[in-house]
């Protein structure tokens, strides 16, 4: 990077560091081998050209890119001819995943027709990375799981503005609705930021309700904490760490017993889990929608094995059932 860069970063109000070195050709990035994991994480994106007031990641990551699909396909195929039933796509910022030669739906369709693959999923997205063609893919194939994690952050227009997030809470909420419309039993997952700063009462109460109105299956909570080199870090109106508490609290409380409804949904109905671990009871393992379940079998499994669960109970946080 040129000084001449950096002086004209500075003035128009970047702060923080800039990437090292220009970064590498992401078709160039490959793993056929995750020891440990039955869930194989392929990375198909990089970095992110927004910038989030609260984030460092354009800072450090440096601008997008994206993995070929070409060269994803290849890298998904040696994951699946070496054991792995479950591919997952992960990137920085997935939204924005955007090759020469496809899409996120393309790629889907194109992964889908691996021979051996059991289960493809998505990673956290973000919601103007979803439209209707990526969500099409999923009613048609059993093997497209249907739970999306789509990052929050606020459920409030004016801190989500503040953030410089990129979408209103009505746009997020019709991402979930269109999700919704196109595969009923789908599920929900996202990350949630309390005691942002100027994040008054009302605007928390607004990311409560949108908590009630999704029901979601996941959920990844934060207390606001500032970083060194991003614009929030230096708002005058800090919330008190105090109020920040109460209010994860809050949060926490509400997520648990919308949860709690969901998991009840599912007693008496089947379900497929994914084997993961041993328990002392039995097994452990997610479903399609990617909600935590554990299970009793008499019948000799290893991880990896894929059964039918009838689901007799609820646990916190997670399906009690039965190998069919």
């Amino acid at each position: 990077v040129c000084v001449d860069e950096v002086i004209e970063r500075v003035l128009s109000g970047d702060r923080g560091l800039l990437p090292d070195a220009a970064a590498a050709d992401m078709d160039e990035e490959r793993v056929s081998q995750q020891a440990g994991r039955i869930r194989a994480f392929l990375k198909v994106q990089d970095g992110c050209d927004y910038a989030c007031t609260f984030c460092r990641t354009t800072q450090v990551r440096g601008p997008s890119r994206s993995k070929s699909v070409a060269a994803i396909i290849d890298e998904a195929k040696r994951l699946v001819a070496n054991g792995y039933p479950e591919v997952v796509l992960t990137g920085i910022n997935l939204a924005q995943f955007a090759p020469p030669d496809g899409n996120l739906a393309s790629l889907s369709e194109g992964l889908l027709r691996i021979d051996g693959l059991r289960r493809l999923r998505l990673a956290s997205i973000n919601p103007y990375g979803i439209d209707e063609d990526l969500v099409s893919v999923f009613p048609g194939d059993d093997r497209a799981c249907p739970h999306f994690h789509i990052p929050l952050q606020s459920g409030d227009d004016s801190v989500l503005r503040v953030m410089a997030r990129g979408y209103s809470r009505e746009f997020y909420l019709s991402r979930v609705e269109l999700i919704k419309r196109m595969i009923p039993q789908a599920t929900f997952g996202a990350d949630i930021i309390v005691g942002f700063p100027g994040e008054s009462d009302a605007a928390f109460q607004n990311t409560l309700s949108l908590i009630k109105l999704v029901g979601f299956a996941n959920l990844h909570l934060f207390r606001y904490s500032p970083r060194v080199g991003t614009i929030a870090a230096d708002a005058r109106d800090q919330v008190p760490e105090a109020v920040k508490r109460e209010r994860a609290e809050q949060v926490e409380r509400v997520y648990r017993r919308c949860q709690q409804d969901l998991l009840s949904s599912y007693i008496g109905k089947t379900v497929s889990v994914l084997l993961e671990e041993k328990t002392r009871d039995g097994w452990r393992g997610y479903t399609r929608e990617y909600i935590d379940a554990h299970v009793h079998t008499s019948i000799a499994q290893v991880p990896g094995d894929e059964i039918a669960v009838r689901v007799t109970g609820v646990g916190e946080g997670f399906l009690l059932g039965d190998e069919k």
